[in-house]
């Protein structure tokens, strides 16, 4: 596939992405923003705001900008130069088409040091715990007396990931393991049906995660 075919599967107009760029001060920052148009040679980007203002990028300056698709669990990264910027309604960046595209594994970006509520049936009772880590593909939590479960049984956890309800996830036990510095027992689940819909509830808790984790966001997404 060749750079322009690339650049339209993984960063359509209407996408999503993050923008990393140096200020004159020489510090690192980011910024969400999203691909407004591809024009031929160049690529168009909506300006980041930060506190309902565009940022100060300006011409001349490169930009690393990264596109995330969860649903085939990657990552693509590409490095660009503003070379116009542009008033139409709001200011638009206009950039030099990147010469690599590169792409790498969403795991290292989905598991997440996550304390949330989270219930459980054991043995025809109600367990109550709490997550350890959270990603698009299982979850740790700890809990009191988990230690009736085997491994491969499937259970289904409700978690709470929004003001809403909880979201229930069905889910397969793949490890259960002592925690004797605080007495607790810590299950390890992967989750093995989700729909859609809670694919996206989950997706989208894991990014506002991913933004604060970057800076980019200044308090917790909800967690009950």
């Amino acid at each position: 596939m060749n750079n322009e075919l690339k650049l339209r599967e993984h960063f359509p107009p209407g996408s999503e992405i993050i923008v990393e760029y140096v200020n004159e001060a020489g510090i690192i920052l980011k910024g969400v923003t999203a691909i407004e148009d591809l024009e031929g040679e160049y690529l168009v980007l909506n300006t980041p705001l930060e506190n309902g203002n565009p940022v100060d990028i300006l011409e001349g300056q490169e930009l690393t900008l990264r596109h995330f698709e969860d649903p085939v669990n990657k990552a693509y990264v590409t490095s660009v130069f503003v070379i116009e910027r542009r008033s139409n309604n709001r200011l638009l960046l206009v950039c030099c088409n990147p010469r690599e595209i590169k792409d790498t594994s969403l795991r290292r970006f989905t598991r997440y040091y996550v304390e949330m509520p989270v219930t459980y049936a054991l043995n025809g009772k109600t367990i109550s715990g709490r997550t350890v880590n959270l990603s698009l593909s299982g979850c740790n939590i700890i809990a009191d007396n988990a230690r009736g479960y085997n491994l491969g049984d499937k259970i289904e956890l409700a978690l709470n990931l929004n003001s809403d309800s909880d979201v229930i996830i069905l889910a397969e036990v793949i490890r259960v393991y002592d925690i004797p510095v605080i007495g607790e027992t810590g299950v390890a689940f992967s989750f093995c049906g989700m729909n859609e819909e809670m694919r996206e509830t989950l997706k989208d808790y894991l990014f506002q995660c991913q933004l604060l984790e970057k800076g980019i966001l200044g308090s917790k997404p909800h967690s009950g």
